[in-house]
């Protein structure tokens, strides 16, 4: 076996143990950060520029710039993919994703037969405009990680209240389920109403939740209560008039006399946030 071969064997070699240290749990976190980054800026791109002509990779500092510029590439263009599958994006995603491209990469550049692979007297100085290139595209990825790590930070707090009311069929046909869960990060004192057209069918003055506390009741509404087609939940806070969260439930049609029945059916309409 050609030294080419040894290389691009070890190569990907390199790319499986990254991504097998990236996703086991090891004693040490190290491990799995050098594998990381050996994904994330090495492995991918160096794989990717042995299929650019020979010219090019026998400039070291093209082909620096190059493995760099391909990983981070490699790096976007997987985050867009996995977008778009059921998973979404995440850890095991993207390493199954980088260690394919650096396989793939590594498996086309082994099976295509290799040509020019002596270049007669390749230009090997680094230039000034060659120096220039190599600066620019360290400082454009600083600032593109910079830029990443502000806007993360930058992330508003996703500290919302959860209100649902779900018809309950099991309880009769007009047996309901409501409940209220805070996940913000502080307490909450809610105010919440149960209505169906202008009549309030129960009302709770005061609930206190911790974060990430459930409160949850069982409800049963006869039909001859219920004056209108819907039956709504309405959650209040402290100081407000305005319904912080609203969900709706729809009443089915009577058929051959028999009493109208709640659909599960749900509909929020979350207000502003005051």
């Amino acid at each position: 076996m050609c030294r080419r071969s040894l290389g691009l064997m070890a190569l990907m070699t390199a790319a499986l143990l990254a991504g097998v240290a990236t996703l086991v749990d090891l004693p040490t976190g190290i491990a799995r950060l050098a594998g990381a980054l050996a994904l994330v800026l090495i492995l991918p791109g160096y794989s990717l520029t042995k299929l650019l002509p020979v010219r090019l990779q026998a400039l070291r500092w093209a082909r620096f710039v190059f493995t760099i510029g391909l990983s981070l590439a490699a790096d976007v263009l997987g985050g867009l993919v996995l977008n778009l599958t059921p998973w979404g994006i995440g850890r095991e995603g993207l390493v199954i994703w980088l260690c394919s491209v650096t396989l793939m990469a590594g498996g086309v550049v082994l099976v295509r037969p290799q040509a020019g692979s002596r270049v007669a007297s390749p230009d090997l100085s680094f230039s000034l405009r060659g120096a220039a290139l190599l600066v620019a595209a360290t400082v454009a990825a600083t600032m593109a990680v910079a830029l990443a790590h502000w806007g993360a930070t930058q992330v508003s707090s996703p500290d919302t209240t959860q209100l649902w009311l779900l018809a309950n069929n099991q309880a009769g046909a007009g047996g309901v389920r409501l409940g209220v869960r805070n996940l913000e990060t502080t307490a909450r004192s809610y105010q919440l109403a149960v209505v169906s057209g202008d009549k309030v069918l129960f009302e709770w003055r005061s609930i206190t939740l911790s974060p990430s506390e459930i409160w949850q009741v069982d409800l049963d509404i006869p039909a001859d209560e219920a004056r209108s087609p819907t039956v709504e939940a309405r959650l209040y806070v402290a100081h407000s008039d305005a319904a912080y969260r609203h969900a709706v439930l729809w009443r089915s049609l009577p058929s051959s006399g028999s009493p109208p029945s709640l659909l599960g059916i749900q509909r929020f309409e979350p207000s502003e946030r005051k």
